[in-house]
């Protein structure tokens, strides 16, 4: 019989999409408020890259049937997320951890984890807040794919993520890249100049 923490794995691994493995597995962590396109391009990096994502609002919605949850279930989706962060490292998969993490007391989490096991950056998404706005707008809710879930922001949510927001610090390992046109090229020249 499995127990509690077996279940959530489980339940979890349902949102993986797993790609290539590599000798030199990294973590790429994404952070920005809402709508900056930080699942766009933990796809871009799925499909041109190879990266597995890991969605922390993937995992919140397979563990919990809603992507609006409270703080203790949040924390129980990373604590798994981390996990799962963990094991794919350690079998070689390279990883794209896709959430907000908007706070460095999160990201933080992330480090003391994951490193100096790997190699672990983070890519800062910025964007107007017009623009976020009209994105999440545009994108609707989905909840009918494990893989890609989708959910809603009010502006009032929005506004609360914004003023938690605390910038990446000077010892972090973050790149800032506008959500523009041009995203998917500051990536790749960003990708090319850390190899």
């Amino acid at each position: 019989m499995q127990n509690s923490s077996e279940i959530s794995l489980e339940k979890a691994r349902t949102t993986l999409i797993y790609w290539e493995r590599s000798e030199h597995p990294d973590c790429i962590l994404l952070m920005g408020l809402p709508g900056v396109g930080k699942s766009y391009v933990s796809q871009y990096l799925y499909k041109k890259y190879g990266y597995t994502v890991l969605s922390g609002e993937n995992i919140t919605y397979a563990l919990f049937g809603d992507t609006k949850c409270q703080p203790s279930e949040y924390k129980e989706a990373y604590n798994v997320l981390y996990i799962l962060a963990q094991e794919l490292l350690s079998k070689g998969y390279g990883i794209v951890i896709d959430g907000t993490n908007l706070q460095y007391i999160h990201r933080k989490q992330a480090y003391d984890i994951l490193w100096p096991k790997t190699n672990i950056f983070g890519i800062h998404l910025i964007a107007t807040d017009a623009l976020s706005m009209k994105r999440i707008g545009q994108r609707g809710e989905k909840n009918d794919n494990a893989t890609h879930i989708l959910s809603q922001c009010s502006p009032e949510t929005f506004l609360s993520f914004k003023e938690s927001l605390e910038k990446p610090r000077e010892h972090e390992n973050i790149y800032t890249i506008p959500s523009d046109e041009n995203i998917f090229s500051s990536i790749d020249t960003l990708l090319t100049s850390l190899n």
